[in-house]
């Protein structure tokens, strides 16, 4: 990608969204982990982006973190879908 100037345009900011995407976790772990300062981010137009390069860096210092995450994620849908599971049906 290049600008009007010539000059190398730095790649896309990525969202939460995406973040989230990538990571295999819920957008709000991905925000709470910007929120406690764990993820470094910053706002463009009010909304929070992530630097690509930093949010690689990020992953890779944090691997063990997210893996964590993802395991509290799959164990509280697990239960939820226990539950309802449990729940009567109607017929």
């Amino acid at each position: 990608m290049t600008s009007e100037a010539g000059n190398i345009a730095p790649p896309p900011m990525i969202t939460l969204k995406e973040a989230a995407r990538q990571l295999s976790v819920s957008v709000p772990t991905v925000y709470r982990f910007v929120k406690t300062g764990q993820l470094p981010c910053v706002k463009v137009g009010g909304r929070l982006r992530l630097r690509p390069a930093a949010f690689e860096k990020w992953i890779e210092d944090n691997e063990f973190l997210v893996q964590r995450e993802r395991r509290t994620e799959e164990n509280s849908l697990r239960n939820a879908v226990s539950i309802l599971d449990d729940f009567p049906q109607e017929d």
